[in-house]
């Protein structure tokens, strides 16, 4: 418990009492931005969330969040509050993690996010192995192709491929990541031979969003090439695409990390090996805080030590 002395009357005061896990709810919920989206981070009822807001309002005799049907906002009072309660709630954050550290039975919950192609091979290994060594640690796994914010939706580790914008998080690159060009045995046998690159521009392509109005551009060395591709087919995912290169519907580019198995077992053969797309980084994202949990770092070392393996391999 943390004891607030408050004195509105006089000299003496009074000793009221507060719970931490309120005071731990209400910077969630000023972080989150949202009721709902607090209470799913936390794994309670909405309600429970509310309850818990008023009852430390009550507790201190002052309003902290003006509530509408659609937004929330820190009255002058909240936001002064939430400022003094990010220091002591860090410090006891801290304080904690310090008794677990030479232990291994961290527990907590971790939210991560990544993009789908790049989640979906890369993060169930580092996962499995972490989950073996540490049983207590749940896991929260978010793949979109956006950008998720990470403080409203209270992610603790987000991969980044591409060039980071933001300057407000914490960021390790991890690796950076060829696009190679790869099509199926079958789409080589039943259309006209790829001789050279130029060959690209009549060749039935799997284009992606991220790339579309630049064009493909390859490097072989010092020399650089680029196409303008008329894409067969146009998607936001490279995992989409990798499918369709395994049907034989065209030539895709993608990352080398999602063409590995592909590549390994022949379902897809690997073109004009000395020329490469552009290279993409790839990083590990926090957001900023004095005081990573200990069950956080744990995870984002090992993370970050096995995916430079993996995407390096």
């Amino acid at each position: 418990m943390l004891y607030l002395q408050q004195s509105p009357k006089g000299a003496g005061g009074l000793l009221k009492s507060l719970d931490l896990n309120h005071l731990t709810v209400f910077t969630k919920i000023v972080e989150s931005g949202n009721l709902t989206r607090t209470a799913h981070v936390l794994g309670v009822p909405k309600s429970k969330v509310s309850r818990i807001l008023s009852q430390l309002e009550r507790d201190l005799g002052v309003q902290l969040i003006h509530r509408t049907t659609r937004h929330l906002q820190l009255t002058d009072m909240g936001q002064r509050f939430y400022e003094k309660c990010q220091g002591p709630l860090a410090g006891l954050e801290a304080a904690a993690a310090h008794l677990r550290e030479n232990t291994d039975d961290i527990q907590g919950r971790i939210r991560l996010t990544a993009a789908q192609d790049l989640g979906s091979t890369l993060l169930p290994g580092p996962i499995d192995e972490f989950s073996r060594r540490y049983p207590k640690i749940q896991f929260q796994v978010i793949l979109s192709q956006e950008s998720l914010n990470l403080v409203q939706e209270s992610i603790d580790i987000a991969i980044r491929v591409g060039e980071l914008k933001d300057s407000r998080f914490k960021a390790h690159k991890i690796a950076d990541v060829s696009l190679i060009l790869v099509a199926s045995p079958r789409y080589l046998e039943t259309h006209a031979p790829l001789a050279t690159l130029s060959d690209l521009e009549k060749a039935p392509c799997l284009g992606f969003e991220a790339l579309k109005g630049r064009g493909w551009v390859f490097r072989n060395g010092k020399e650089k090439r680029s196409f303008k591709i008329e894409p067969a087919v146009m998607t936001n995912n490279p995992e989409f695409n990798l499918k369709l290169a395994l049907k034989g519907r065209g030539v895709a580019l993608l990352p080398d990390y999602i063409c590995r198995e592909s590549l390994q077992s022949g379902s897809l053969v690997h073109l004009f090996k000395n020329w490469k797309g552009d290279r993409v980084p790839v990083s590990l994202v926090f957001p900023y805080q004095k005081q990573m949990p200990v069950h956080v770092r744990k995870f984002a070392d090992f993370l970050l030590s096995r995916l430079k393996t993996d995407l390096s391999s």
